[in-house]
């Protein structure tokens, strides 16, 4: 009977540890595709990711048919894309196909994108700038498929900061100062000819 005694405390000890055991563990933290969307297609978690086109708020709308599909793809918007993709022939559609599967996770979409890649030209954009961001970004997207096929990647969008109108890619950058030195040279060849003509 003496022994009795420390049964209660024995019990109660050993509750105490398979709490404190059961507490310890802790779950693997989850990585979400920073391009949001559902995966309609399906797919499994991504196995790595890889940066989205650089975009930039303040970058400029025109001139077409370059600037009006460049800035919803950067900006990971392909509803927005849909509807502007002009004459880009087959190098839009694989702009739409990688944007869908890549950000919206349509797996059936990866296939459409490298046959149109494949067959697409970059010059349809109309601006050598814009079409080497474009031409990277599918290259790296279509190559990370080919390495995790029946995945979702984790995009890695890169959205310029900064104070409002000042946000542009370098791309943005080099098309402003190219518009603003065509005004200029524009502007002083007219002020050199009024000039002449009020001389004369």
């Amino acid at each position: 009977m003496r022994g009795g005694r420390w049964v209660g405390p024995v019990v109660a000890l050993a509750l105490v540890v398979g709490l404190v055991a059961g507490c310890s563990g802790s779950g693997s933290p989850t990585t979400n595709s920073s391009g949001g969307g559902g995966s309609s297609g399906g797919g499994g978690s991504s196995g790595g990711g890889f940066a989205w086109a650089p975009f930039g708020p303040d970058d400029p709308q025109i001139p077409t048919p370059g600037w009006p599909a460049y800035n919803p793809f950067a900006d990971g918007n392909c509803s927005k894309l849909r509807k502007n993709l002009d004459s880009l022939g087959a190098f839009g559609k694989a702009m739409v196909a990688v944007c869908a599967a890549a950000i919206e996770g349509r797996q059936d979409q990866w296939e459409m994108a490298e046959k149109a890649f494949a067959a697409g030209d970059a010059s349809s954009l109309a601006d050598d700038c814009l079409a080497k961001k474009v031409t990277g970004l599918l290259e790296r997207a279509l190559a990370w498929h080919q390495r995790h096929p029946g995945r979702k990647p984790l995009v890695q969008f890169q959205r310029v900061t900064g104070n409002k109108g000042e946000r542009k890619t370098d791309c943005g950058k080099k098309e402003t100062t190219t518009t603003t030195e065509t005004t200029t040279t524009t502007e002083t060849t007219t002020t050199e000819t009024t000039t002449t003509e009020t001389t004369g």
